[in-house]
């Protein structure tokens, strides 16, 4: 699996999940987050996902610009947009 990670004051990019088996996984995406994983709805339809007190600064964790404006609500720490490697139209090899 692929995922853009959307970090505060970073440009987004591409990381690997790939696991042995899904619970692997799940544990890949939430170190990526920094917590347990919350899925939110963005305004195009997507799905990104967060770390469960994205609204909350009780982690001490900076505002995310980008997530913000994708989702439309104050969005702290990292996220995560993820989908199948061919779900992703991109012009050059991911970066792992």
């Amino acid at each position: 699996m692929i995922a853009m990670k959307l970090e505060p004051d970073r440009s987004p990019h591409l990381v690997g999940i790939d696991g042995i088996d899904i619970s692997d996984e799940l544990h890949l995406m939430q170190a990526h987050v920094g917590g347990y994983l919350e899925a939110v709805h963005l305004k195009d339809g997507g799905i990104m996902l967060v770390d469960e007190d994205y609204a909350l600064t009780l982690k001490k964790k900076p505002l995310n610009h980008i997530a913000t404006a994708l989702y439309g609500q104050p969005i702290f720490g990292n996220a995560l947009i993820v989908g199948q490697k061919d779900d992703m139209l991109i012009d050059c090899p991911p970066k792992y």
